[in-house]
């Protein structure tokens, strides 16, 4: 997928915009979480180079987008946006960016439907450059209390920590209000820990990207150049991430570990869809489980109060997470707490056979808690389904597996059929609660149908240029053969259905000119110009007395130093 725009007077590049197949489908698969980011200096016209990243079932960094464009304003964010829109027809759930106020405005009118938020590392960045100075030695104190504000986990509670933090730093409180305070749903925890955020909060990896790409670069690269270092760049992705699933198929002694030992035949459903990252981090979660103990909350739910921030900290207020279900909703709720340690965590075991816990982990980055996991060792009222983990993360050849939905609810023992105990499989019986909170798997039928479609396309593509390059160079009844196929074929595919060719491309590229240069940001690589006044004037320049000015520290002569002086 290919726009451009060309500029309306000088009809020289002004946008461009390119997604490969590969790339497109990986958008379709991976945009429940969508990063972005611009960087410079890739090119010899100045034109800032737009990324856009996504995490794959590996939990590695891909490239899904890119474009070079002429400036960072609303209108030209709005289409790129659009651009995205049009190469892949669906629109990110939550898309991460630097904060700009023109990529803000153009998600509100072209990504309405995505929940944007906001770079934690751009907003410390712009904490320094803005309050640093006027705040002087109590900008550390400062830094603490702010980031104390910002980890509060009820709107009300950060509202009111909001206005103590201005009435302490006055001198920052007209910064505060005017750049942080309106946008603070899309950077506050308090608003977005029940979101699938792939436990993303910055940009870092666009930035990570971005020193990739110019590592390679040399010089000042024309767009052609550029365009080649990305391709490489995108080739290096998928032959890492094909080598890594070739030597896990190909690994015969894996460890285990307590995963298997505690639930051996859950171990083995995970071991069979997920991918070697995310089976490791979930066989993680099985361990730390081995450190907790709980028992059942009475409905006084008296421990639910804020804690400070630390380890294995609640991320929501469990009353938040009540204020949604109704009692009939609710079967039990654990109080699950480490060992020597003061922070509690509470699992809500569901009517429907899901649950959900404190610490959000399940909502925001798609594995089961390691407090759940304790509370399924010690009690039969707890189940575990594969669909409890999105699609996702699971190996690339079982995304599209249609029996998921088919498979039966497992408590610590083992499989329970769905004639058993009277338990639904989760097709009439859906895990309602988790999705109406995370949102529906983004390998939905509909994705699964298009990524599907696109598979196909590409191997049909391969074996077709395969045949055609085999018939060539063999020629002769083996060509002629092969066109009289082909054409067979077309011809009973139009009598089928009518085929309409829509030429888009219909332009002369020799009437495209190239990018108009901009200048660099900074200052200039070369020595300044002088003016014509600074030009006629020479400066008074002291005699020499020889061929040397080495001044004598002793004897104040020129011509030899102190070690020197005869004097």
């Amino acid at each position: 997928m290919v726009f451009w725009e060309l500029h309306h007077e000088t009809n020289s590049l002004d946008k461009l915009f390119w997604m490969s197949p590969e790339q497109v489908q990986r958008w379709m698969t991976y945009h429940d979480v969508i990063l972005n980011d611009n960087t410079h200096k890739t090119n010899q016209y100045n034109m800032p180079l737009s990324l856009f990243v996504a995490i794959d079932n590996h939990f590695r960094t891909r490239l899904v987008a890119q474009a070079v464009v002429n400036d960072e304003t609303k209108e030209t964010y709005e289409w790129l946006l659009n651009a995205t829109i049009k190469a892949t027809n669906h629109t990110p759930r939550v898309f991460i960016t630097d904060a700009d106020p023109g990529m803000d405005a153009a998600i509100d009118s072209q990504y309405s439907s995505a929940y944007p938020l906001h770079c934690l590392y751009h907003i410390s960045q712009n904490l320094i450059r803005n309050l640093k100075a006027p705040l002087g030695n109590a900008y550390n104190d400062f830094l603490k209390d702010f980031y104390t504000c910002r980890n509060v986990l009820s709107p009300a509670e950060f509202d009111s920590q909001w206005l103590n933090l201005t009435a302490t730093y006055p001198k920052a409180a007209d910064y505060l209000d005017s750049e942080l305070y309106s946008s603070k749903a899309r950077w506050a925890k308090a608003y977005t820990t029940k979101f699938f955020t792939a436990g993303i909060s910055s940009t870092s990896r666009v930035e990570g990207e971005n020193s990739v790409i110019k590592n390679f670069l040399q010089g000042h690269p024309s767009l052609c150049e550029l365009a080649s270092v990305l391709d490489s760049r995108l080739c290096d992705e998928a032959r890492y991430v094909n080598h890594t699933e070739w030597q896990y198929a190909n690994t015969t002694a894996q460890l285990n570990g307590a995963s298997a030992e505690c639930f051996p035949e859950i171990d083995r459903v995970l071991s069979e869809y997920l991918t070697k990252e995310m089976l490791s981090r979930q066989r993680h979660e099985v361990i730390q489980s081995l450190y907790y103990y709980g028992k059942i909350e009475s409905d006084q739910l008296l421990d639910d109060k804020s804690t400070e921030e630390g380890y294995d900290t609640q991320q929501v207020y469990l009353t938040s997470l009540l204020e949604d279900l109704s009692p009939n909703d609710i079967t039990k709720i654990y109080k699950v707490k480490r060992r020597n340690c003061s922070h509690n965590n509470f699992v809500i075991l569901l009517a429907d056979r899901s649950h959900l816990c404190t610490c959000m982990l399940l909502i925001s980055t798609g594995l089961i808690c390691r407090h759940f996991w304790h509370v399924l060792a010690i009690d039969d009222a707890a189940f575990f389904h594969v669909t409890l983990i999105p699609r996702r993360w699971y190996k690339t050849e079982k995304m599209q597996d249609l029996d998921l939905d088919e498979k039966p609810y497992m408590t610590s023992t083992g499989p329970i059929q769905s004639n058993e105990d009277n338990l639904p499989c989760p097709k009439l019986f859906p895990m309602h609660q988790v999705t109406r909170i995370r949102g529906d798997d983004v390998l939905g039928p509909e994705v699964r149908r298009e990524v599907k479609k696109r598979r196909d396309y590409g191997e049909a593509f391969n074996l077709a240029r395969k045949a055609v390059r085999s018939a060539v160079e063999t020629g002769g009844e083996s060509l002629r053969r092969l066109k009289r196929c082909l054409n067979e074929w077309f011809e009973e595919e139009q009598r089928l259905a009518h085929v309409s060719d829509d030429d888009k491309e219909n332009f002369d590229p020799d009437q495209v000119k190239n990018p108009i240069e901009k200048r660099r940001k900074g200052r200039p690589p070369v020595k300044r110009f002088k003016s014509s006044a600074e030009s006629s004037q020479t400066k008074y320049k002291k005699p020499t007395c020889g061929t040397s000015q080495n001044k004598c520290g002793r004897c104040g002569g020129v011509g030899h130093y102190a070690p020197t002086c005869k004097k």
